[in-house]
């Protein structure tokens, strides 16, 4: 197997400000990594010394998540494997629940649509697809096919989002240009149709939409104001924040805003991916990285984190090897007996 012990220093201009418990993605292969046994082995660092530890959650052989605890404009990130260590279980201290604690539920959609976080809201899919050809970051992502595609993430109330503020999250290419086309919802069959989606609509000039629809018939629609094409990723993001403000980001970029009280929007409907109100709506396309949150994120933060995903590369620039190599693991040597 092989070892190794290498640095990095983020692109200064790729953080615009400071972020807190920040969820860096790393693109494994640029340090050598090939299988997923090295990758598992992989332990990350804030300083050569190995003092300090960050929490990570290993995806595939190429997709890690790293939760930094305060990336700046100068962050260093020092990374260790050894091609024998296994991986952390997912509630040690450095391990995947730790890395998402400030998340509902995360979908890397690596081959099945389970939830990354503590709370293990898995989904139950119908005719989803995956693959390596249908994901952003590294590893794989969900083709649906605008018909029977679905994935059923179950009514949990943890879901609900009647709350002073949440966002939700996620890479999506549009493969066929034909109405309304659902990311992600929680949205009443039967009117009001109370509930929250986030998706496309091709009949609208400004693209993909935040949508909250109250208990009282109000519908509040945020447009993202940004035209997109069939056969393009975006990265697009719905935040509502305590303030009433809610915004559609799409690519880091905002565009209309809606501020008023909004009034609830709860609802019992079962969450999905790939449906904008109740089943209604499916997606035709690919879907990738769905994070879902009770906290609104800021323009910075969602900058920062398009600036990491959709230039990796860019954002994390040069590893280069730190001397002492990996952290060694001596074998058990058996001596004769009687010596």
């Amino acid at each position: 197997m092989a070892a190794g012990f290498k640095v990095a220093t983020v692109n200064a201009a790729s953080v615009p400000s400071t972020q807190t418990d920040f969820p860096s993605y790393v693109d494994l292969s640029r340090l050598g990594i090939t299988t997923l046994a090295e990758a598992q082995s992989v332990r990350v660092y804030a300083d050569s010394s190995k003092t300090t530890e960050w929490a990570r959650e290993i995806v595939s052989a190429t997709e890690m998540h790293v939760k930094i605890p305060s990336l700046t404009s100068t962050t260093d990130i020092y990374i260790d494997w050894d091609g024998v260590s296994a991986d952390y279980a997912v509630t040690d201290t450095y391990g995947r629940n730790a890395v998402w604690s400030d998340y509902v539920a995360v979908y890397h959609l690596e081959g099945n649509s389970n939830d990354s976080t503590v709370n293990a809201l898995n989904g139950s899919d119908t005719s989803v697809t995956y693959g390596t050809s249908f994901g952003v970051l590294g590893g794989q992502g969900a083709d649906f096919d605008g018909s029977a595609s679905i994935i059923n993430l179950g009514n949990s109330s943890l879901m609900n989002f009647d709350t002073p503020s949440y966002t939700i999250q996620s890479w999506a290419q549009p493969q066929a240009n034909a109405g309304l086309l659902g990311i992600v919802s929680r949205r009443s069959a039967s009117a009001p149709n109370a509930g929250y989606g986030l998706g496309y609509d091709w009949t609208q000039a400004d693209g993909f939409s935040f949508v909250q629809r109250t208990t009282a018939s109000v519908n509040w629609e945020t447009n993202s104001g940004f035209s997109s094409s069939i056969n393009n990723w975006y990265h697009v993001v719905g935040v509502y924040n305590a303030g009433g403000n809610s915004f559609c980001y799409v690519d880091a970029t905002s565009g209309s805003l809606n501020t008023s009280t909004r009034g609830s929007i709860s609802s019992t409907q079962n969450t999905y991916i790939s449906a904008l109100q109740s089943t209604s709506f499916k997606w035709n396309g690919y879907i990738d990285e769905l994070r879902l949150r009770t906290s609104a994120l800021s323009a910075n933060w969602i900058t920062t984190e398009y600036n990491n995903q959709s230039d990796e590369a860019g954002f994390w620039g040069t590893w280069s090897d730190v001397g002492g190599g990996a952290t060694a693991k001596p074998s058990l040597l058996l001596m004769g007996v009687g010596s």
